[in-house]
């Protein structure tokens, strides 16, 4: 891009490749600064996309110290995920790997790989949420190339919660 004749440059960025990408999901989410930036997620070749997207400097949930996340964070990506729902998408892997939060404690979704409306689940899922301190099994209606539902979220969100660090 181009700005006042200087050139502004995106910052660091990831590059992934996939057969699905949850766009819409992906640009409401960084609308709301609850995701990365989304520059582009484009049709390459062989039935694969490819996404590029900012890059969060920050630590996964499962990583985050209790002085960076609080209550405050939990409620906005609670919010967020409440957004998604009101129109009809549903992450679908709110794993505490795919919830980053930077360093102003701000919890940003990635991995929007199945966010999209009506929505199955692969063939391959791990069927656990794994969790700095246990395994959680998923929602118990969570199958293989099963649909994704409002209440699979609403569960993980609560796994993140328990899992939050404590705020003293």
């Amino acid at each position: 891009k181009e700005q006042g004749g200087k050139e502004e440059s995106a910052g660091e960025v990831v590059v992934k490749f996939v057969r699905d990408y949850g766009e819409d999901a992906h640009k409401l989410l960084a609308k709301q600064g609850s995701a990365p930036q989304l520059y582009g997620c484009e049709p390459v070749i062989g039935g694969w996309k490819m996404v590029v997207m900012e890059r969060v400097i920050g630590k996964q949930w499962n990583n985050v110290k209790k002085e960076i996340a609080n209550q405050s964070t939990f409620a906005k990506l609670e919010e967020s995920i409440k957004l998604l729902h009101n129109e009809g998408i549903y992450h679908g892997d709110l794993r505490d790997c795919n919830v980053m939060v930077d360093a102003n404690g701000t919890a940003k979704v990635i991995d929007f790989d199945w966010a999209v409306k009506g929505g199955c689940y692969p063939s391959d899922i791990n069927m656990r949420l794994a969790t700095n301190t246990e395994e959680q099994e998923l929602h118990g209606d969570v199958k293989p190339r099963g649909l994704i539902e409002e209440a699979h979220d609403l569960f993980a969100l609560q796994v993140l919660k328990k899992n939050m660090p404590q705020v003293p």
